[in-house]
């Protein structure tokens, strides 16, 4: 993973290159938190050979995502207002990125049936109290029984079906407006403006826009947020970095990327950084624990084979 995480810092990195330290400094902010891949192949050699160690380490993450889960309801009943007027947010900036960054731990808690968990995680998803958390809950929810790449693939012919179900409402409207300036600031930059630039640009060009919706800081959309800051080239970085992450991980952390996916498509989810380091992390453990079921890397289906190998030798034995 050190390849394609050296390619997105590169990505951002190049466009900044005339704003001295400050750009520098902008492109590294933006990509540290993929530094936690670098780590994988390291602690996978140090969890393999300890695998209490590693179980431990997981129902820690999955106490922490439910207290968190537990936190931002206990928010909600002590204000007394429902999640879609008034959302909770937790110990989180804002209330979607609580929602995105608990999918990650849901999804291990789901796939290891881990239910008081994964209700408590669950919980906090719905606290939120935003469409695309809970879209990303009911597809992780999904890939008990379908591949998370069939799910992905599903999940986003769903969001589009919504999106023009949706056609002529003023939320379409004012998402249409930010999507529109995205695709002006992309045509202006070419290879993109750098993270210490694409903001005023982007606001820029909503002003332009519309006098009466108040600029934003991103575009509301992943894939038109990396062109903006780092034009093809974070393309093509960040497709390689899912692709092997994709890859490396278990069917848990598959499901992850399925359901920030969908939501990237409406949200700059990617570019959340706290929403980005619980996918990092959790993607991480979840491929350790795949290598210790002899999981093969690039076969979805050899998830459940290894497992109950795993079992079946443990039980002999």
């Amino acid at each position: 993973m050190v390849i394609p995480v050296l390619a997105v810092w590169i990505a951002w990195t190049i466009p900044s290159l005339d704003k001295g330290i400050a750009g520098w400094f902008g492109a590294v902010g933006q990509t540290w938190p993929l530094i936690l891949l670098i780590a994988i192949p390291p602690l996978q050699k140090t969890l393999r050979g300890d695998p209490q160690f590693h179980e431990q380490l997981e129902r820690w993450g999955l106490f922490a995502g439910s207290v968190i889960g537990i936190w931002a309801m206990g928010s909600l009943l002590g204000n007394g207002i429902p999640p879609w007027e008034q959302p909770a947010s937790g110990p989180f900036s804002h209330n979607l990125t609580l929602g995105y960054a608990l999918l990650p731990p849901l999804a291990l808690a789901v796939h290891r049936s881990r239910w008081l968990w994964a209700s408590c995680i669950a919980g906090g998803v719905l606290s939120a109290g935003a469409s695309g958390p809970v879209l990303g809950l009911a597809m992780i929810m999904a890939t008990r029984w379908i591949q998370p790449k069939h799910c992905l693939i599903g999940g986003v012919g769903l969001a589009l079906t919504i999106l023009w179900w949706m056609g002529g409402s003023p939320e379409l409207t004012t998402r249409m407006v930010h999507w529109t300036a995205g695709v002006q600031v992309v045509f202006e930059c070419g290879f993109g403006c750098g993270p210490t630039d694409t903001v005023s640009h982007f606001q820029d060009a909503e002003r332009l826009l519309s006098a009466t919706i108040g600029p934003e800081r991103h575009a509301h959309d992943s894939v038109l947020q990396w062109a903006m800051m780092g034009g093809a080239g974070a393309w093509l970085a960040w497709a390689l970095l899912l692709t092997l992450l994709w890859q490396h991980t278990g069917k848990s952390g598959r499901a992850a990327i399925a359901a920030l996916g969908v939501g990237a498509l409406t949200q700059d989810v990617f570019g959340d950084l706290e929403v980005i380091r619980a996918l990092c992390a959790w993607a991480l453990l979840d491929s350790v624990q795949s290598n210790q079921l002899g999981v093969s890397d690039l076969d979805p289906s050899g998830y459940a084979e290894g497992a109950l190998s795993s079992v079946s030798t443990s039980k002999s034995c």
